[in-house]
C-alpha cells in the first residue's frame, strides 16, 4: 500500500554522508531503513529485501533504501545513530536484534520519543499482557523472538553431566569448560549477563566468566565441534540462528533448559511523523517472506507463532527500560573479561 503525501518524492540525490565503505547512509526522498540483524540472518535478509524492493520501489512514492544490505556491516550505522545531532540524521525505520541501540544514551533520551514502536496487530493480540505492557512502557515494537542456547559437543568429556538450567553454568563443575559466541573480542551474550545479574548479582556474572575458556565467533566454535582442536569445549553458548547451521554429521545437540532458552527480541521503531509513508517497510517486515525465509531459518518466531506457555530466560524488562543499556552492558563485559580465562594475558 503506497501513501501519497505533499512532501517531495524520491529525488535520487546521492550526496551526503557515507560509510567507510562508501555507502550512502541516508537517501533523500526515501524511507531509510537501518537493520541490525544477527550475522546468520544477514544474507537471507539481503536477498529477501532486495527482491521486495525490486517490485515495490519502481512504483512507490516513497521507495525503500537500506544501507545495511549494501555496506556488509552495521558498525557505521551504530556510530551514525550514536552521533546523531538532529532528527534529520536518523532513518525512518530501525530494526534491531538488541535493545542496546534503542535503549542507550544519547539516542534514548534525545530521540526515542520521536519514534513509535510498532507491532503488527496480530502480534499484539498473541502476546501475553506482560509483553504488551513492555512494548507500551518502553515504546518498542516486537517483530519476533530469537533464542540463545547451550550446545553440547559429545566428542568432549562424554560422561560429564549436562547442565539443566542457566544457573548450572555458574557451578564449579563447568570450570573452564564453556565457550561463548563473541566478535572482535566482545562477549556476545549481553542479555545473558544481564539476566544472570538480575537473579544473582554481579557474582553470577563473575562465576560464569570463570567457567568460560573460549570466546570466539560462532563459525569458529561450530567448526571446532567434533574436531581435534584443543580449543573446543563440551558446552558452547550460541545463538540458535547459528546453532541450527551445525551439520547433522557432528555429534552435537541443543540442550533444553528447565528455564527455557535465552530470549532475544527483534525490535522495530518507526518515526511517528512517517508511519504512513513507512507502510511499505512494515508490509515487508510483517510479511510472509520475512517471517518464513528470514526469521524462521534462524529459529526466530513471530509472536503469533510462539508457544507462550513455554519458559523463557530474559533480563528484567523493568530494569532494562531504566538508565543506559550500553553503559550497563560495558560494565558487565569488563567484569566478565577480568575474570574469564579466555582473556588471560589480554590488555585491559
Amino acid at each position: 500500500m503506497n501513501h501519497l503525501t505533499s512532501n517531495p518524492p524520491h529525488s535520487g540525490d546521492f550526496s551526503g554522508r557515507r560509510s567507510a565503505r562508501g555507502v550512502l547512509l541516508l537517501q533523500d526522498g526515501a524511507i531509510n531503513v537501518y537493520a541490525f540483524l544477527p550475522c546468520p540472518l544477514k544474507v537471507r535478509f539481503k536477498q529477501a529485501l532486495e527482491s521486495y524492493m525490486a517490485g515495490y520501489n519502481p512504483t512507490a512514492h516513497w521507495p525503500l533504501y537500506c544501507p545495511s544490505i549494501l555496506d556488509g556491516g552495521h558498525h557505521s550505522l551504530d556510530i551514525e545513530i550514536e552521533s546523531a545531532s538532529s532528527e534529520a540524521d536518523l532513518p525512518e525505520v530501525i530494526v534491531a536484534v538488541s535493545p542496546s541501540i534503542l535503549l542507550s544514551y544519547p539516542f534514548k533520551n534525545r530521540f526515542l520519543s520521536l519514534y513509535q514502536g510498532v507491532s503488527a496487530p496480530s502480534y499484539l493480540a498473541a502476546m501475553p499482557a506482560f509483553y504488551r505492557q513492555v512494548a507500551e512502557k518502553n515504546n518498542l515494537g516486537f517483530l519476533g523472538f530469537g533464542k540463545w542456547s547451550v550446545i553440547r559437543d559429545f566428542s568432549v568429556a562424554p560422561d560429564l553431566a549436562n547442565p539443566t538450567c542457566w544457573a548450572d553454568l555458574l557451578k564449579d563443575d563447568y570450570r573452564g569448560l564453556l565457550a561463548i559466541h563473541g566478535c572482535d573480542g566482545k562477549v556476545g551474550a549481553q542479555n545473558l549477563m544481564m539476566a544472570l545479574e538480575d537473579r544473582g548479582g554481579r557474582e553470577a556474572v563473575t562465576a560464569l566468566a570463570r567457567n568460560v575458556a573460549v570466546v570466539a565467533h560462532f563459525s569458529q566454535i561450530i567448526k571446532g565441534i567434533g574436531s581435534q582442536s584443543a580449543s573446543r569445549m563440551p558446552f558452547s553458548i550460541l545463538p540458535n540462528a547459528a546453532a541450527v547451521q551445525i551439520p547433522s554429521s557432528k555429534n552435537a545437540a541443543i540442550l533444553e533448559f528447565s528455564d527455557g532458552p535465552l530470549s532475544m527480541p527483534l525490535l522495530i521503531l518507526v518515526k511517528k511523523n512517517r508511519i504512513a509513508e513507512s507502510q511499505g517497510a512494515l508490509d515487508f517486515f510483517w510479511g510472509e517472506t520475512f517471517r518464513n525465509d528470514v526469521l524462521a531459518k534462524g529459529d526466530f518466531e513471530t509472536p503469533d507463532r510462539m508457544d507462550w506457555s513455554r519458559p523463557q530466560f530474559h533480563p528484567d524488562w523493568g530494569r532494562l527500560g531504566q538508565g543506559d543499556y550500553r553503559q550497563r552492558a560495558e560494565a558487565l563485559s569488563a567484569l566478565f573479561k577480568k575474570n574469564s580465562p579466555a582473556f588471560l594475558g589480554a590488555e585491559s
